[in-house]
């Protein structure tokens, strides 16, 4: 995403199901819709429920900061394991909801402060309070993220196995519930994906760590 930001380019359908990843790369795939920014002139409404952001939904020109409003709904999606508003149907009365009365998916509890800061920042009203990117990657690779997770695990493994806390905490989500990843042919010569230097610190990595927190200590739960 960042290097289609710095090509002034908007990917205008970012969704779970845009991206793919194998075992040592993450593609962001489609790219029918993504447009110079200069361009954005039509007011056609493209994308994904929920993943598009209330200013387009209102018929605005998309912009960066569309897409950083759709990483949000996906960096959610990915620490929740659940699609967002998974009991609503996708219609006109969510987009009333999105665009009148602020409504976001909801944010698990127990995660770091700065981490849940960044999920709202990126899906803020006003686009222009947004993250840039490059806000975004600093965040996710700062040390202070870094001790806030491992300190995370450590208070879950201090938690008795009998506790009732633990196995709301430890709630491992239902793979299930997740959006289908494609496994269709990535658009050739448009696939971005990252450096190993990149991979290491990268999003997805990061919050794949995250997210399998709760698998291990759930597992030692379970076998003791």
């Amino acid at each position: 995403l960042k290097l289609i930001h710095l090509n002034n380019l908007v990917h205008r359908d970012l969704h779970l199901g845009n991206i793919l990843q194998d075992d040592k790369n993450t593609y962001i795939s489609d790219f029918g819709l993504c447009r110079p920014a200069n361009e954005m002139n039509d007011q056609n409404i493209y994308g994904v429920l929920p993943y598009i952001a209330p200013e387009v939904l209102r018929r605005k020109p998309y912009t960066e900061k569309s897409d950083i409003y759709s990483l949000g709904i996906i960096i959610n999606t990915l620490i929740s394991g659940k699609k967002p508003f998974k009991d609503r149907l996708y219609d006109r009365f969510l987009m009333i909801e999105i665009c009148r009365d602020g409504k976001r998916p909801e944010i698990r509890a127990e995660i770091p402060l700065i981490l849940k800061d960044l999920i709202q920042k990126c899906w803020d009203e006003i686009p222009e309070n947004r993250p840039t990117i490059e806000e975004i990657i600093d965040v996710l690779t700062s040390e202070e993220l870094f001790y806030k997770l491992l300190n995370l695990r450590l208070d879950l493994a201090a938690l008795p196995s009998s506790s009732s806390d633990t196995k709301r905490l430890l709630d491992v989500p239902d793979s299930s519930e997740l959006e289908p990843m494609p496994t269709t042919q990535i658009a050739t010569g448009t696939a971005i994906y990252s450096n190993i230097h990149i991979i290491a610190y990268c999003l997805f990595n990061l919050l794949k760590i995250y997210l399998n927190l709760y698998s291990y200590l759930y597992l030692d739960v379970v076998d003791s």
